[in-house]
């Protein structure tokens, strides 16, 4: 298989690195979805992206977050067909290094991994701000955003360190609330239209403004989505994780696309859609002032949703950044006390406590750097530009994957025609997004991508310099269920 390592499937595996394992079996396709959809975060992703994506779609936003969900699903697609073969806590770190290269699958999930050590300080710092500015002008309370930062990600390292069955039970609360409260609101909107009435404008392509400006709309419309693969790290945690993980993935995109796509509509209605321009430009959360006009003072609920949102994708994305952390450190690829487990708990406590840090030094650092208010939209670039090369190369994968290993399973709908629509939207979106380059301080995000993928290469090359490029290459393409690798010709 040109140099790649082929895997036998039959004995159960060994892992040579550390007597700890994660827990086996703890969580079912229900709790799959909901890791994911927590990792999308329903009120972040809603109230916090469909004024920006006004601002590049205009009155077509929903058709923006339909044509973004269309990609996301062929991209979840992939996904489900590779953890079908490859359940395994190092996700697109197992996936690329099984069906192209190890070296190649330590690189794109060194980039794609850098977006989730980053949520706790992009969810915090625009939670925060949000508080901050709500609670001053509401109530004339002066809170300030970096407390909210502090005890937000306090909250979820005691979430996550007790066990994955703790921290999915809490996802499940935080994500219902979440969901319906923003949905009912949408709702609202649909139901009590602003001015221009009830309309279906939104999805007709006709009205949209600029294709160059809609483009950057689904960009942004993708990153609202981002987070559906959070769940394949927990694959080594899942009962029966070959069917649980892509059914799970399957489902929570389809959930999500059609709520965003649902908000997304009635958020723009509820507003009047004879008015987008004070929509994209409105100082306040445009969610808040149509819930006071639809609910009056009951237009609290939204902001707790928020802040249970802000919990809950901290709590998912402490979950699926360390289970990689895990996985890749179990096979010599990161340090190897990021390997431990605790022995009760059966949790990565040394990943946990590390992401805690990170989130913490990383939200006080970049809110000084480019102010509070710019983090979010700052990391939401740099996440487009970090995943994207993972997911394109999964698309390769899985093709590798099939034809090679499984040509009794090969399907030329779903391992060549999906995923060459998802290749094109994602270069297409990504190279919009790209060039020209947005204005500082997002500007600042393709750089900084392109500095972390040069500190992994000096990793990889470090790896290979000291003599351990040869065990990395056998133990990098295992599944969860699977023997020591043996390469063949």
């Amino acid at each position: 298989m040109d140099g790649v390592p082929m895997i036998e499937t039959t004995a159960v595996v060994t892992d040579t690195a550390g007597e700890g394992q994660l827990r086996s079996g703890a969580i079912h396709v229900v709790g799959v979805v909901m890791q994911n959809i927590a990792n999308i975060a329903p009120a972040i992703a809603a109230l916090f992206t469909v004024q920006s994506i006004a601002g590049y779609a205009g009155v077509t936003a929903p058709l923006a977050y339909l044509l973004a969900f269309f990609v996301t699903l062929c991209s979840g697609i992939v996904l489900a067909e590779l953890a079908h073969k490859l359940p395994s806590a190092g996700s697109y770190f197992t996936y690329l290094s099984r069906t192209l290269h190890p070296y190649v699958g330590f690189l794109a999930t060194w980039l794609y991994f850098f977006a989730f050590p980053l949520v706790g300080a992009q969810a915090g710092d625009a939670m925060g701000s949000t508080v901050h500015d709500v609670l001053k002008a509401e109530y004339g309370w002066n809170f300030p955003w970096w407390a909210f930062l502090l005890i937000a990600l306090a909250i979820t390292t005691l979430a996550c360190l007790p066990g994955v069955n703790v921290g999915i039970r809490t996802l499940f609360i935080l994500s219902m609330f979440e969901f319906v409260v923003v949905l009912a609101l949408a709702i609202s909107g649909l139901v009590s239209p602003g001015p221009g009435g009830f309309s279906v404008s939104g999805f007709n392509p006709g009205n949209t403004p600029h294709l160059s400006t809609f483009y950057l709309g689904i960009t942004f419309a993708i990153f609202a989505l981002t987070g559906w693969d959070a769940a394949a790290p927990m694959a080594e945690e899942s009962a029966n994780p070959r069917a649980t993980v892509g059914r799970g993935v399957i489902l929570s995109i389809v959930i999500m696309g059609a709520f965003l796509v649902i908000c997304a509509w009635g958020l723009s209605v509820g507003w009047g859609t004879a008015h987008q321009g004070s929509f994209v430009n409105a100082s306040d959360n445009p969610g808040f002032t149509i819930a006071k006009r639809v609910w009056g003072s009951g237009w609290i609920i939204v902001l707790l949703a928020l802040i249970n949102s802000t919990v809950a994708v901290l709590i998912s994305s402490m979950n699926a950044s360390t289970r990689m952390w895990y996985r890749m450190a179990r096979v010599g690829a990161l340090p190897s006390f990021l390997g431990e487990v605790h022995p009760r708990w059966k949790t990565p406590v040394n990943a946990i406590w590390t992401q805690t840090a990170l989130s913490v030094v990383l939200g006080l650092l970049l809110a000084v750097a480019w102010g509070v208010e710019n983090v979010f939209s700052v990391l939401g670039f740099l996440f487009i530009f970090a995943v994207i090369p993972a997911w394109v190369l999964a698309n390769l994968g899985v093709y590798r994957l099939y034809r090679r290993e499984h040509p009794a399973e090969f399907s030329v709908l779903k391992h060549v025609v999906v995923p060459v629509i998802s290749t094109v939207g994602l270069v297409w979106v990504g190279y919009k997004s790209i060039w020209p380059l947005p204005p500082y301080p997002n500007s600042w995000a393709a750089p900084l991508v392109g500095i972390w993928l040069v500190i992994g290469i000096v990793i990889l090359a470090y790896i290979h310099s000291r003599g351990h490029g040869e065990e990395f290459m056998e133990r990098a393409g295992r599944a969860v269920d699977e023997s020591t690798p043996v390469t063949t010709g």
